[in-house]
């Protein structure tokens, strides 16, 4: 009778510890709620230190971090450490999977874009200020919101934007040079992800309404749509030059094509709109012809524009 009361007594204590483990284990969970983020379409959970931890189903536990579950990370414009636990279908964050046209074709019959998806983006409207916002889900499909959008009413970066649309600031010194571009922290570099994977251009962090510049003087061949990835996207041309750029997941577009834009214009306004995990703006340029197989790094070309 003793052994089994003593044995009664030890399971009781395990039940108790086992009991008081839960609710500490549960306490611990209360502390670390994940909450749905309009600007990256995912979960949030805030751990101890600050940093962010983006999963798709709100589901996460400090040991997923310890195994470095994630699948890529960044840093924000505040300084706060974002870590992914996905990957989209394609697994990258800004690559334009589009048909690759050399500047020989290009010159020649014109550049095709995506004539096929156009409806899907209208052009900015300077007299009436409409926009039609594209936004996608998280797999990188394309849906269009239906009400237009005071380009007021966008969240934007914590500068002075008053400036006319296709204009450059007056005094042009930060328009006209990169420094507004590099102002922004440079979440992913040119050549490889972080988490593996081809990079063909640079990404910057920057709130989903920064203005966005053109780096060049030059002709837009394409302003619109990509069901490639890169959502809102302009295509230009460098002046006198077989060199082109792109400026990928826009959530305004400033210019159209055949527009001749000068260095330092504002073309638009960055977002978070097709294949893309946070808002930035994907910078990609590309020498011969337009692709992701003419990409040059673009790291010697931003840092002369100072």
């Amino acid at each position: 009778m003793k052994k089994l009361t003593t044995a009664t007594i030890a399971t009781l204590g395990l039940m108790t510890f086992g009991y008081a483990t839960q609710n500490d284990a549960d306490a611990a969970e209360q502390t670390l709620t994940a909450s749905y983020s309009e600007a990256t379409h995912d979960y949030v959970t805030i751990d101890e230190q600050g940093n962010r931890h983006h999963t798709l189903d709100g589901v996460w536990n400090p040991s997923m971090f310890q195994q470095q579950l994630y699948q890529s990370s960044y840093v924000d414009a505040q300084g706060y450490m974002h870590y992914v636990y996905y990957t989209t279908t394609q697994q990258m964050n800004g690559n334009d999977y589009s048909a690759s046209y050399s500047h020989g074709y290009i010159r020649e019959n014109g550049y095709p874009g995506y004539q096929q998806r156009r409806h899907q983006t209208e052009a900015y409207n300077a007299s009436s200020q409409q926009w039609q916002v594209n936004t996608t889900d998280q797999l990188g499909q394309a849906t269009t919101t239906q009400n237009h959008v005071q380009p007021s009413q966008l969240r934007t970066a914590p500068q002075n934007t008053n400036v006319q649309a296709n204009t450059a600031e007056s005094d042009g010194q930060t328009a006209r040079d990169a420094s507004w571009l590099r102002s922004h922290p440079q979440i992913q570099p040119y050549g490889q992800y972080h988490g593996g994977g081809a990079h063909y251009g640079v990404d910057y962090g920057m709130p989903v309404g920064t203005p966005v510049r053109s780096l060049t003087n030059g002709t837009v061949i394409e302003s619109g749509w990509s069901p490639y990835g890169g959502g809102n996207q302009i295509t230009i041309q460098e002046e006198d030059s077989n060199h082109y750029q792109w400026y990928m997941h826009m959530s305004q577009l400033n210019v159209q094509k055949g527009d001749r834009v000068t260095e330092g214009q504002q073309i638009g306004l960055s977002g978070n709109t097709g294949n893309s995990t946070a808002p930035h703006l994907h910078f990609q340029r590309m020498s011969g012809g337009v692709g992701n197989q003419y990409a040059v790094n673009p790291t010697s070309y931003l840092a002369s524009k100072s």
